[in-house]
This record gives C-alpha cells, structure tokens and sequence, in this order.
C-alpha cells in the first residue's frame, strides 16, 4: 500500500495536485465505492454503514452525500503564475511577449516577480516558487538579476522548457476531466460543444516522433498564450454578470507510442 501511495504522491506532485485537494478526493473515493459496497439485503449502505466501511466520521459521509460530487480542483500555482505573466498587459511587451521581471518589488516595484507570485499565493515565498521555476526550466534568471520565461529565451535548451510547459498544461487536461463530476446544479442546459481535431504519425524513429512533438509545441503554446489573453479579456468584462457560469477549455495533448503498443508521454521519453 505504501509503493502505490508513494507512486501516488508522485504523480499529484509532478501535476501539482496539493495534498488537500488528493485528500478531499480520496476521501469522496472511499465514500463513492462505499455507498454500493456487499449491502445487506440489497438495501442502499446507510450513513452509518458507509462510516463503519470507510473510517469517516457520520458528519463527514453526510456532508459528501448532500454536496454530492466535489467541485473540480483549483489550478496549481504554476499555471496561474504562468497565466497571469502571459494575459496581463502590465507583464508583457510590445510584441506580447513576456517581460523579464525584476526578482523582488525593491527593484521593480509591482512588475516584479515578487509582486507577480503574490498576487496569487501569500502561503508560498517568491524565492522557494522561483527556485522550482528555475529547475523545471521554466524561467532563467539574466545578468540583471531579472527572471525571464524561458518561452522568450532562444539560448535556454528547448527541450526541457517544453517539457516543463506541458507540465503545467496538464493541469488544464486534470480540470477537464473532473468536471463530468459536477453536481447537478452546476449541470447548465446549454449543450457542451466541442471540436476534435487530431494527426498521427507511425513508423517513426524515436528521434523524428521528439522532432514532430517539438516542432508541435513550439508552433502551439503561441497560440494558446494568445487565447489565455482574449480568455482573461472576456472574464474581466463578464465579471459579476448573473449568467457568467460557463467554461471554455483549450488544450494540446501529444501523445508518443511504441511500436509494441506501450504508451508514452513524450515528456517522459524525452527527459530520459
């Protein structure tokens, strides 16, 4: 149990998946599998029942039986960092790019780093997320002592930075698939519409599937830093409104798969 746990607390952490948000699943897991689990006369598991199964206390299975199935996760401090520096106009340049930011508000005042992370978190320290950026290969810091995406950084490996941007885009693919969960009052009656385009290639070398993957990633994460700035433009403008309850989501998924039928992510082969 300790090997699968681990192996557990792994994945949640390379996603960054907080310990919270893996503890208020699990525990709606144990719930669900214990509301059908050997009933007793083919009779639905009582609070009580489901309590004495799963450990819960009768508050908690209660309060999971009446919310029903929990609201998908926040996105991880990554991707809103990730967002926020490239939708915002104040953090980008001319081009669109994203500026290179002082490291602390002492040198560049609200378009800093340090101003930028807590924005959005005060329970984690600039320094300890710049720290992570820096080994995911995310950012670099320059001469100037200024943190730069390594998106805008032509001397940085390219290689690693794709590696470490699809990271933080799995979060989005780990939002989409939860909200099948929702309740049912957040279950809007417009019709989900959706629009699936795929390519594929076979009979590839390992070299030319990671040359097609980069060439992809490369010509993709423009265009959805494009869309992230016209999504946050209508969420300002839709701020407040009565019927501002829908959700977009946008997404690449490249997958790597060997010729004996294994599947890959490409980030893992390529970081190999």
């Amino acid at each position: 149990m300790q090997t699968a746990l681990r192996a557990l607390a792994r994945v949640a952490i390379s996603y960054g998946i907080p310990h919270q948000t893996l503890n208020s699943m699990n525990k709606q897991a144990f719930f669900n599998e214990a509301k059908h689990y050997a009933p007793i006369k083919g009779k639905p598991n009582s609070d009580s029942r489901i309590a004495m199964l799963t450990g819960l206390s009768r508050r908690d299975v209660r309060q999971l039986r009446e919310e029903g199935p929990a609201e998908p996760p926040k996105p991880n401090l990554n991707w809103l960092i990730s967002r926020q520096w490239s939708s915002l106009p104040q953090f980008l340049d001319e081009h669109g790019k994203k500026k290179p930011l002082p490291r602390t508000r002492h040198m560049g005042g609200e378009v800093s780093w340090e101003a930028l992370v807590e924005s959005l978190c005060q329970e984690v320290r600039p320094r300890t997320v710049l720290d992570e950026w820096l080994r995911l290969q995310l950012a670099v810091l320059d001469e100037q002592d200024r943190v730069v995406s390594t998106d805008d950084c032509s001397h940085v490996k390219r290689q690693g930075n794709h590696i470490a941007t699809l990271r933080i885009a799995a979060q989005m693919v780990y939002e989409a698939m939860s909200i099948a969960q929702r309740p049912a009052q957040f279950q809007h009656q417009a019709p989900v519409s959706g629009l699936l385009s795929c390519d594929y290639g076979h009979n590839m070398t390992r070299e030319s599937a990671q040359q097609v993957f980069l060439a992809a990633s490369r010509q993709i994460m423009p265009i959805l830093d494009e869309l992230n700035r016209t999504i946050v433009e209508f969420e300002t403008l839709d701020a407040g409104k009565d019927d501002a309850i829908h959700r977009v989501f946008l997404g690449t998924a490249l997958r790597y798969i060997t010729m004996d039928g294994e599947p890959m992510l490409m980030l893992d082969e390529a970081n190999s």
